[in-house]
């Protein structure tokens, strides 16, 4: 589709105008005639930029709504939080639902009403969702430490002490594709493909492997399936929920995945812990008036987020964790001495990130 410039659609307004007519005309710049035809150009050249947008955008996925096969929104993290008063008093100090904390500019909302008890100083375990999807809300332990909401004055801190969980970012154009081929390939349902797609719909899990077993493992098992939610692992009831999608139910009328005659076993798999070691080079320029622990704090949060964003059977490459850790702008050169080299991830195996070392040298 031909784009018009707004010089060019002038440009042909005017030509065409002198081309079908007799009389003198005035084109100078702010008459009459020349802002009509500037004002009218303008209109025309927004009107050229909204339909290829619109083409772009959503022409390509007309194909795809024949399947009502819809694009991910998104998650939104979940933490649990306490929070405290300075010291016992002899009232209940009550805390409403809905009270916003956050972790620097991440905000979270309780969820539940609560209260500190008389003659304590911290409340119950509270829980708290972030107020936006994405898997930048999946803070660490501690990082929630802001009350952004006013609460009586003698609430004065508040802490997490687990990390939050769960954010997953809204589905790019990359990812739908890559699902949509699981979909499309899994309308047989008992392919690994089917098994796969029929999951991830369900939200049960974020990632998969199998392996088959000829003849069948102890005389019982034809295939494992090895599942994770994102976590590095699934909770007994949710690999429950697994095995209930996959098997269906003939009697309610609901579809299953599993081949007749097919025994499945559901397991999690085997986590392999990652530490890394990282020396930087920084950019002087951006991090003058930057403190080094704000540095190594993004630094290793960058690593965090690479080593937790593998999923099953996926290795742990040096030369990935490079290019990631080269994006952050602060950063002019990376070198990685732990790892020594990449770290082969089976398909009952997913990494996950124990520790960071950062060395910044400026």
């Amino acid at each position: 589709m031909e784009v018009k410039s707004f010089g060019r659609i002038y440009s042909d307004m005017v030509n065409y105008i002198i081309s079908h007519q007799d009389r003198l005309t005035d084109f100078n710049d702010g008459g009459v005639l020349t802002s009509q035809i500037e004002a009218t150009a303008r209109e025309i050249a927004m009107l050229y930029v909204a339909c290829r947008v619109g083409f772009s955008t959503h022409l390509r996925s007309l194909p795809y709504s024949v399947f009502g096969f819809r694009m991910k929104e998104g998650v939104r993290a979940s933490t649990r939080v306490v929070l405290s008063r300075s010291r016992p008093f002899a009232h209940a100090t009550p805390i409403p639902a809905g009270t916003i904390v956050a972790a620097g500019s991440l905000h979270f909302a309780t969820t539940e009403a609560a209260s500190v008890p008389s003659g304590e100083t911290d409340s119950p375990s509270i829980p708290a969702a972030a107020q936006a999807v994405g898997e930048g809300f999946n803070v660490g332990a501690g990082a929630v430490s802001t009350i952004v909401s006013t609460l009586p004055a003698d609430i004065v801190t508040v802490d997490n002490p687990d990390p939050a969980t769960g954010g997953e970012n809204a589905e790019d154009w990359a990812a739908y594709m890559d699902r949509f081929a699981d979909y499309i390939l899994g309308l047989q349902r008992t392919n690994a493909s089917g098994f796969l797609s029929g999951l991830l719909d369900a939200g049960i899990i974020r990632s998969m492997s199998r392996v088959e077993h000829f003849p069948p493992l102890d005389g019982i098992w034809n295939m494992t399936l090895f599942l994770e939610d994102g976590s590095g692992g699934m909770t007994p009831e949710a690999l429950a929920d697994a095995r209930n999608t996959i098997d269906g139910n003939f009697l309610e009328g609901i579809g299953g995945y599993r081949p007749p005659g097919v025994n499945i076993r559901y397991l999690t798999p085997t986590i392999v812990p990652i530490t890394v070691d990282v020396t930087v080079h920084t950019n002087p320029d951006l991090v003058k008036d930057i403190d080094l622990s704000v540095v190594i704090a993004e630094v290793t949060e960058t690593v965090r987020k690479f080593v937790n964003g593998l999923k099953i059977d996926e290795s742990v490459l040096v030369s990935d964790l490079i290019v990631v850790l080269m994006r952050m702008p602060i950063i002019d050169n990376v070198r990685v001495s732990l790892p020594t080299a990449d770290v082969e991830i089976r398909y009952d195996q997913i990494a996950r990130y124990e520790g960071c070392a950062v060395a910044v040298i400026t």
